[in-house]
């Protein structure tokens, strides 16, 4: 995936801090398949939810229900929604 640092969102998306990455006030790391841990949490690595994760503007073809509830959970638990 070939990202412009200007389609990045770094509000409620993922963040470099460091040298660790962050969403929220929390750590966010991904193991070889791709799959996201936050918080002793894993969520499945899907497209969508690396485009909600990611982007300002996301592939709404790539983004299915559950990787938006997912999302929204992600968000709750990190306060990156405040």
């Amino acid at each position: 995936m070939n990202l412009k640092k200007s389609s990045l969102d770094t509000v409620y998306g993922i963040r470099r801090d460091g040298d660790v990455f962050m969403i929220g006030d929390s750590q966010v790391g991904a193991d070889d398949d791709g799959n996201i841990h936050i918080n002793n949490v894993e969520f499945p690595a899907t497209k969508g939810m690396w485009e909600l994760m990611t982007r300002k503007r996301v592939d709404k073809d790539s983004v299915t229900t559950i990787d938006i509830k997912k999302y929204k959970t992600i968000l709750e638990m990190t306060n990156a929604h405040l």
